[in-house]
């Protein structure tokens, strides 16, 4: 696509829009449980032991597949950013500790055991190549 003048987004936009109004109008009880659900999923995610010591963790969670956008003028804004799936995920945790299992079907690219290193996971991204 060289034009995206000449495409017509306003279903997409009226899914969004619609998801965002129901996601507004929703009841206490309905924002009172999606809460629960995410505190739930920090609890699990969120948190690792580092020396003894329960430690938050910055980012727990992937980037979704979708459009790169870049900053500026980006030479690669547009490029489709792939999904991430466990195969591409290196692992970083100590030797005495279990890793975490991967999603069922699914197996680590690596599993590492370098204290020298502060990360916990991570994969090289497709646009620039970069590790995250």
């Amino acid at each position: 696509i060289k034009d995206f003048s000449k495409c017509d987004f306003t279903l997409i936009q009226a899914h969004y829009q619609a998801l965002a109004e129901k996601k507004k109008s929703a009841t206490k009880e309905e924002k009172d449980e999606r809460k629960v659900k995410e505190k739930a999923i920090q609890e699990e995610f969120g948190f690792c032991m580092i020396d003894g010591h329960r430690s938050k963790i910055g980012n727990y969670r992937i980037e979704p597949p979708g459009l790169f956008r870049g900053r500026g003028e980006h030479p690669k804004q547009g490029l489709l950013k792939a999904r991430v799936r466990p195969e591409d995920i290196t692992i970083n945790c100590s030797k005495d500790v279990e890793p975490p299992k991967p999603p069922e079907g699914h197996k680590w690219k690596e599993i590492r055991h370098d204290s020298s290193v502060t990360w916990l996971a991570g994969w090289v991204e497709n646009i620039q190549g970069q590790y995250k």
